[in-house]
């Protein structure tokens, strides 16, 4: 029996799409010197805080967070998770990098969730890493947050992603 598919890779494959925003999480001034950054171009964008990466600078983390309390449908198997999307921004002080992380979030929100024709948010489905995604639905408001670990104020976005848990090959 094949493993489930990974939503979230799926939806960071899908971030990492998202060329008008590519260019805050790129910049070759977000790596740490003693370190070896990764290629030109690698965006920022990871599960977990990089020991690469030079806080503070735009960068984005994906951390699932379970969902709401519905079962899979059975029939169809499809799932729904929570992904938080956790933004950081560059900036002296709390309020200059809370600013550019809700610039972060102003930049990769209408990629997930844009207001259909019905007056209702919607996202259109697609494939990424064997894994169809029918939807990436914004369920607050985002929320501004000090993430204790690093001391840099952030943005933090939730969403919640319906997904198949049939793989796609």
């Amino acid at each position: 029996m094949a493993a489930m598919p990974n939503a979230v890779a799926a939806v960071m494959t899908r971030v990492k799409g998202c060329s008008d925003m590519i260019g805050l999480i790129t910049s070759t001034d977000g790596y740490k010197t003693t370190a070896v950054p990764p290629a030109k171009g690698t965006p920022r964008i990871a599960t977990f805080l990089q020991d690469h990466w030079l806080l503070p600078s735009h960068c984005m983390l994906l951390r699932r967070s379970g969902g709401p309390l519905l079962e899979a449908d059975r029939d169809t198997r499809i799932r729904n998770t929570r992904i938080d999307f956790w933004h950081y921004g560059p900036g002296k002080n709390d309020a200059a990098q809370e600013e550019a992380a809700y610039t972060l979030w102003r930049t990769v929100h209408p990629h997930f969730a844009e207001l259909g024709s019905g007056g209702t948010w919607n996202s259109e489905t697609y494939v990424a890493n064997d894994c169809r995604i029918y939807g990436v639905y914004s369920e607050t408001d985002p929320i501004t947050f000090l993430d204790q670990d690093t001391g840099w104020r952030v943005i933090i976005a939730p969403y919640i992603v319906v997904w198949s848990e049939v793989g796609v090959p």
